[in-house]
């Protein structure tokens, strides 16, 4: 699956990771660029204008955040599922998410 803001985006459910916020979304890198963080689907997660400014270029630890959740790689049929919308719970063993 490519690696893009939207796809980043579904896979965060169009929230910040870090509070919840719906609004003014942006990217956030994790481990930031300037300390070595590469621009890769386990580095990059949701985040609101007002928690990427306040994590700036500080690990998760410094900056005093925590995520949500882990970021991950997506599986193409978490793709889409979202196009399609929800799955029968009948279907789940067949498409591996049981």
């Amino acid at each position: 699956m490519p690696l893009t803001r939207e796809h980043v985006y579904r896979r965060d459910g169009h929230r910040c990771v870090y509070c919840g916020n719906t609004q003014h979304l942006t990217l956030d890198h994790v481990i930031p660029k300037a300390k070595g963080g590469r621009t890769h689907w386990t580095n990059l997660v949701t985040a609101c204008r007002a928690c990427n400014a306040k994590k700036g270029d500080f690990s998760l630890e410094e900056a005093g955040m925590a995520l949500a959740h882990p970021p991950y790689r997506p599986s193409f049929l978490m793709l889409l599922g979202h196009y399609a919308g929800p799955v029968q719970e009948s279907w789940l063993p067949y498409l591996m998410m049981a």
